[in-house]
């Protein structure tokens, strides 16, 4: 039951510190771009920062659900704009959406490319001898362990040939040529 606690503190106390932190600067420094009312610049100031505290928070655990859960302490922050007289509902909503759903959109990309990563790296660890190019043929179908049922089925392109019954010409037989008129 402890060791339950315990990790689940190892994830929560990072997305509460960084969360915190990003909902603050949402709060503060967000509100402040949003005055000076000039396009453009709220993105540009305030989405690199969101990416930051999200990669800090990922980075200490490791674990997607960091980013998410550390989105939705700072979306409360912000929230906490309403309070301020004479804000605008629409001006605290809309960039709690959104930063829930930066907090969304980086965490689905971190897990894709934890995916992607996770299928190069198990291709890159295949045994192969330091220094050796690939042969033709050699690809995936090569690679293939072969069935249990047919321990002596060849694999790759030139097994394939061979296992087809392929003899090649003698000296006398003429070329092939499918694309001439006879």
């Amino acid at each position: 039951m402890k060791a339950r606690w315990s990790a689940r503190l190892d994830i929560l106390a990072p997305a509460l510190f960084w969360g915190s932190v990003w909902g603050l600067w949402e709060a503060t420094a967000g509100h402040a771009v949003h005055l000076l009312r000039v396009p453009g610049l709220a993105g540009a100031v305030m989405l690199p920062a969101a990416v930051l505290f999200m990669s800090r928070a990922f980075a200490a655990t490791g674990r997607v659900e960091t980013i998410f859960l550390a989105g939705c302490v700072a979306a409360g922050l912000k929230l906490l704009d309403l309070l301020i007289p004479g804000r605008n509902l629409l001006a605290v909503l809309n960039p709690a959406q959104f930063i829930l759903l930066e907090a969304l959109a980086v965490a689905g990309a971190q897990t894709a490319a934890r995916s992607f990563a996770g299928r190069r790296r198990t291709a890159s660890l295949e045994k192969r001898d330091p220094g050796r190019t690939p042969a033709a043929g050699e690809g995936a179908l090569a690679r293939t362990p072969a069935p249990a049922v047919a321990p002596d089925f060849p694999r790759g392109a030139a097994s394939a040939v061979q296992a087809s019954g392929y003899r090649p010409r003698t000296s006398g037989e003429p070329k092939a040529h499918p694309f001439t008129r006879g």
